[in-house]
C-alpha cells in the first residue's frame, strides 16, 4: 500500500540549510509554509516551470530561500530548537552538573 508523505524532516533540513525548497503543494506543506517561502507545485509541468523561474531569477530564488529559512527558525523546526525542547522536557530543573 502506498502511503503518501506530506512532509518529511528533509522539508525542514533543506530550508534550514538556507536552500530553496521545491515541494508538492498539499494541506500539510501549506500549513507550514506560505507561498513566498518555498516553491510549491501541483504537477510536473508546474514543477518544471518553477525550477526554470528560480534559475532565471537569482534574486527571487535568494528571497524565497531566506524566507523559508526564517520560517523554519521562527516556528522552531530546526534541530537546535527541537533538541532544546527535548532536553528541557528531560531536565525541567536544568541540566545536571557532573
Amino acid at each position: 500500500q502506498n502511503i503518501p508523505e506530506n512532509h518529511t524532516k528533509r522539508t525542514f533540513e533543506i530550508t534550514e540549510c538556507g536552500n530553496a525548497l521545491v515541494t508538492e503543494k498539499n494541506n500539510e506543506n501549506s500549513r507550514i509554509f506560505d507561498d513566498d517561502e518555498v516553491f510549491f507545485f501541483n504537477d510536473k509541468e508546474e514543477l518544471i516551470g518553477k525550477i526554470k523561474t528560480a534559475l532565471s531569477q537569482p534574486e527571487m530564488l535568494k528571497k524565497v530561500s531566506e524566507k523559508g529559512y526564517a520560517r523554519v527558525l521562527a516556528d522552531k523546526y530546526d534541530y537546535r530548537s527541537i533538541l532544546t525542547i527535548i532536553l528541557k522536557q528531560i531536565y525541567p530543573n536544568g541540566y545536571p552538573s557532573n
